[in-house]
């Protein structure tokens, strides 16, 4: 299992936002990914600040627990699983990180969301546009991911300031707005 820590900003856009963006950024090609999220019904991933989601891109299934560290950074554990489904959860190397981190209670699926993600892979950051569709809605989300340490919110800032946005910090998760609980939206 691959473990590493990503660290990263993002921000909601405007329809008219996102597509400035895409194309000053020479409108790179959009790839689906199918996301499942999964919890206890008693929520013990998302009580530590937590998620997990198994997320199909090109006939690929990647198993994905997070763990927040701080506002900004995350420790991220991930490895290829069998199938999108509840079941590719009983790997056995899921299962024992699943104990490592204290989440014993059976698992259940909680929301899913399909985005459509184009790419722009500089020296410094990975720069993810997104569109998202979930429980019959829709956004637009632009993240910033550290490749290598540098000033990147003053990275991610300029480049926001071309299409007239503004980073006021990381804006709700995917998963909160997939499962719309009110207690998550905190």
């Amino acid at each position: 299992m691959k473990e590493h820590i990503e660290k990263e900003y993002k921000v909601m856009l405007s329809e008219k936002q996102f597509q400035k963006l895409c194309d000053l950024l020479g409108n790179p090609k959009p790839v689906r990914q199918e996301n499942r999220y999964y919890d206890t019904e008693d929520w013990q991933i998302r009580r530590q600040f937590g998620s997990m989601r198994i997320r199909t891109v090109n006939g690929m299934h990647i198993f994905t627990l997070k763990i927040r560290r701080n506002a900004d950074t995350v420790t991220e554990y991930e490895m290829p699983v069998n199938e999108n489904s509840l079941w590719a959860l009983h790997s056995p190397k899921v299962q024992e990180l699943l104990k490592q981190c204290g989440i014993t209670a059976p698992l259940q699926e909680i929301g899913r969301l399909t985005t459509w993600r184009a790419k722009k892979v500089t020296e410094d950051a990975e720069i993810c546009l997104d569109y998202n569709e979930y429980r019959e809605q829709y956004d637009y989300e632009v993240e910033y991911e550290y490749l290598r340490p540098h000033d990147g919110l003053k990275a991610f800032q300029e480049l926001l300031d071309q299409i007239g946005a503004k980073y006021e910090g990381n804006c709700r998760s995917k998963v909160m707005r997939a499962v719309g609980t009110p207690w998550l939206n905190q």
